[in-house]
């Protein structure tokens, strides 16, 4: 079949394709406009290790006492951000929402990068509220008794400074919304081209002489033009 026969069949039905993609478009839209299906909240933390008192600089020492404590503080880094996972963590944050529910539900939704010495922990909740309190609670842990955690480590003189507080905010950017809205959009308009070859296949008005071979199964005799724009006479044979 010829491309310019499908497009005559688009063609007849325009509207309905026209119909299905802004209703795909009004609907992607609105579930957008309701809300993320999550909300993120993010917080980052300094870990570090100070370098000894006794170490001056020019002082001469068989090791660079500042290069290891950097170094001591990456990976007790990597160590928390294994710890901020852990099920003794969601318990004493669970604590500080005052909730009872199985820690489980709080270390699966926890997530954590890092970069050096800097820890970015984000959790997801469903609700902005929930997830700004439980950011709220992970840092309140985390102040309220940093040597708790820093001591499962075996390190008594590292510290914990939070950098930036919760900053929570959806769980999709603006690009992925987007691409979620376009892609439903697509979805609309491939509906409605669907829709509109399915209902030409059953539709049985004969317009031309595929029609009559299609519909009839005989072979056109000859085809009489109609007035200008109509649609023309076919005779098929009996």
């Amino acid at each position: 079949m010829e491309l310019s026969h499908y497009w005559e069949i688009v063609r007849r039905r325009w509207w309905l394709v026209a119909l299905t993609t802004l209703a795909a478009l009004l609907v992607a839209g609105l579930l957008a406009y309701r809300g993320a299906s999550a909300y993120k909240a993010t917080v980052r933390v300094a870990v570090s290790v100070p370098v000894p008192p006794d170490c001056r600089a020019g002082q001469q020492r068989e090791y660079d006492c500042n290069y290891y404590a950097w170094l001591a503080s990456e990976y007790l880094a990597d160590d928390l951000s294994e710890l901020v996972r852990s099920r003794a963590f969601a318990e004493d944050v669970g604590a500080l929402l005052g909730e009872s529910f199985d820690p489980k539900s709080i270390s699966d939704v926890v997530r954590t990068r890092k970069t050096h010495r800097i820890l970015s922990i984000t959790v997801t909740a469903n609700t902005f509220d929930r997830a700004q309190r439980l950011g709220d609670a992970i840092v309140q842990a985390l102040q309220n008794d940093p040597g708790k955690y820093l001591a499962q480590l075996a390190t008594q003189s590292g510290q914990i400074v939070v950098i930036d507080p919760p900053q929570t905010q959806r769980g999709d950017g603006p690009v992925t919304v987007a691409l979620e809205i376009g892609l439903r959009t697509l979805l609309g308009l491939l509906f409605g081209l669907a829709l509109v070859l399915a209902l030409d296949y059953f539709d049985p008005t004969i317009r031309s002489e595929r029609d009559v071979a299609r519909t009839l199964g005989l072979p056109v005799l000859a085809e009489i033009p109609g007035p200008r724009h109509g649609r023309p006479h076919v005779a098929a044979r009996g």
